[in-house]
């Protein structure tokens, strides 16, 4: 709608601009739905107030940023703290808010003036090096960030009413795009995921939040392999959302996601989108087509380590965590190694299982990671075999943990994660 956009471009972007349109215009507007986006230069400052685990605020750099290397200050940029003041000013509204830029200082949008373009093409703003503590960004080096920097969120952390998009997480580069010789990766991308609906995993013409982040991780990795050179501190996008706003409608004009007990099996798919990288198999030996009373038997097993869980949803949308239990394990741990079969029930848990209504279409899902990701609170909760009283709720906070970014190896990357479906049908 005329009057609704307002766009601050190159000369016009500075420092006063911005926070101008901020307080004054998007800081007092009406509307509902508030929506920001920011293409630019990324870079860090000194911790004021101590609410960074790194020291260090966020920051965005607008067209008048000065460094001043002599006086080891970097002026006119804006903090984290400085949107955060606007976004309290909007507590009843809902904000969508994209940066793309990068988080830290040894990143190639940082603060420059001048373009350098790496050996392997890809082209990246070349870092001022305004401390001399500071290295230098230059071809085939990049500085390793700390252990801290590389733990930290988003620009702006995200809630119920606020969903931040952000290119990369804290310690790496948002590269432009010169594959398509115009716009940035994670641009190019976003906007392809959702008007051309290529995150629409599950086809149903209904791009969610889960979604559209599996697809921008999935391509910025791909493009990372493609520049390994210029891409050594990896490229994983970020989303700060509340948990039950995964599988929420991203995508314009299109009716909302909403994760009933009766649509749970469907939503499944968006939720948790993914491909079977870990090649995990899952059956039921006695086959898709069950009678009631039928003795039924569970296998699972991944080609690699790692952890599993195993839930059924069944024809009334009530859902069960089959492993780990309180039969298989003591506590809640989940690991298996490869190629050996979890098996339900196990030899010696001393009872069988059988089909039981209701009646109709089922599904088995095995989500299996990698990586060791914090689930043992959660698991911990429901290895009772007992139906879930909030499926919802234990879903989005299994999205959750799987769409965090992993710190666990030398640069930040998404989890490995991998599903596999197993559909099955109860008669008469």
């Amino acid at each position: 709608k005329k009057g609704n956009i307002r766009k601050l471009l190159n000369s016009s972007a500075t420092r006063k601009n911005i926070l101008h349109e901020l307080r004054n215009w998007l800081g007092k507007s009406t509307d509902k739905e508030l929506f920001l986006y920011y293409s630019g230069h990324g870079w860090h400052q000194k911790d004021t107030d101590g609410d960074e685990k790194d020291g260090k605020d966020e920051t965005i750099a607008p067209y008048d940023t000065l460094p001043k290397p002599k006086e080891r200050v970097v002026e006119n940029m804006i903090s984290d703290d400085e949107i955060a003041a606007v976004v309290k000013q909007l507590q009843d509204r809902k904000l969508i808010f994209i940066f793309d830029s990068c988080h830290s200082g040894t990143v190639s949008r940082g603060i420059s003036t001048q373009q350098q373009e790496s050996e392997d093409g890809v082209k990246f703003t070349k870092s001022l090096d305004p401390f001399s503590f500071t290295p230098q960004r230059t071809r085939g080096f990049v500085a390793k960030p700390s252990k801290a920097l590389r733990r930290e969120g988003g620009f702006v952390q995200g809630n119920d009413h606020i969903t931040v998009w952000s290119a990369a997480s804290s310690s790496q580069k948002a590269f432009t795009d010169i594959e398509t010789k115009s716009g940035s990766v994670f641009t190019n991308r976003f906007i392809k995921g959702m008007q051309e609906l290529k995150a629409d995993y599950n086809r149903d013409g209904i791009v969610t939040n889960s979604e559209q982040l599996s697809y921008l991780r999935k391509e910025s990795e791909a493009f990372c392999k493609r520049n390994r050179k210029a891409c050594k501190l990896g490229l994983t996008p970020m989303l700060e959302i509340a948990n039950g706003l995964y599988g929420s409608s991203l995508t314009p004009k299109r009716k909302k996601k909403t994760t009933s007990r009766v649509s749970l099996q469907s939503d499944v798919e968006s939720l948790l989108p993914g491909k079977n990288s870990a090649q995990v198999s899952l059956r039921i030996r006695e086959g898709r087509r069950l009678r009631l009373g039928d003795t039924v038997t569970i296998e699972c097993r991944s080609n690699k380590s790692g952890y599993l869980i195993l839930l059924d949803i069944n024809a009334k949308g009530e859902m069960l965590q089959i492993f780990p239990n309180r039969y298989s394990t003591p506590t809640a741990n989940n690991f298996v190694p490869a190629h050996r079969a979890v098996v339900i029930p196990g030899p010696d848990w001393g009872f069988t299982i059988e089909a039981q209504p209701p009646l109709g279409k089922s599904k088995l899902i095995a989500i299996f990671t990698e990586d060791k990701v914090e689930m043992n609170d959660l698991l911990g909760m429901h290895k009772d075999l007992e139906v879930i009283a909030e499926p919802t709720t234990y879903l989005a906070d299994v999205t959750r943990r799987l769409q965090s970014v992993w710190v666990g190896d030398e640069v930040n990357r998404a989890v490995r994660w991998s599903k596999a479906v197993f559909e099955y049908s109860i008669g008469q």
